[in-house]
């Protein structure tokens, strides 16, 4: 994709557009399936200190209405015995409930939470992200 006017025209979602990180590349996962709720976009960037850095947006799943439930749950079961990595809940500074999940060692993690009043799920990842470094950036890019 060449703009986010032009992915907005293929996805079912309100795309908000993170700022402060440069110019990114975008994509859409799937762009010819004929089931715009299906399709994801991700804003691309190479980020000093971070490296490269993913901003996934698309529909919530699960629904805003289950959000919180999700969250919760997920925290929940990152905690029973045998389980791998971590997850834990924050809020981000404009209220947004979020969820971080980190691998084992520590890196990477991502944070996911609902933007656009709930219409979209938005998630930041990258291979080299801390948990810190995640939030930091959720609570900067829009």
């Amino acid at each position: 994709m060449s703009s986010v006017d032009q992915a907005q025209g293929v996805v079912s979602f309100p795309i908000g557009v993170p700022s402060g990180l440069g110019d990114p590349s975008i994509y859409i996962t799937d762009p010819t399936s004929s089931v715009r709720d299906e399709r994801l976009l991700a804003f691309v960037y190479d980020v000093a200190p971070y490296g490269t850095v993913d901003v996934l947006e698309g529909p919530p799943d699960p629904p805003a209405t289950e959000w919180a439930t999700f969250v919760a749950d997920t925290v929940a079961a990152s905690q029973l015995p045998g389980t791998s990595g971590s997850a834990l809940s924050v809020v981000l500074g404009d209220g947004s409930l979020a969820l971080v999940t980190v691998a084992e060692e520590g890196v990477p993690a991502d944070i996911s939470w609902l933007g656009q009043s709930g219409q979209t799920e938005v998630t930041i990842e990258g291979p080299s992200l801390t948990a810190d470094q995640a939030q930091q950036l959720a609570d900067s890019i829009f």
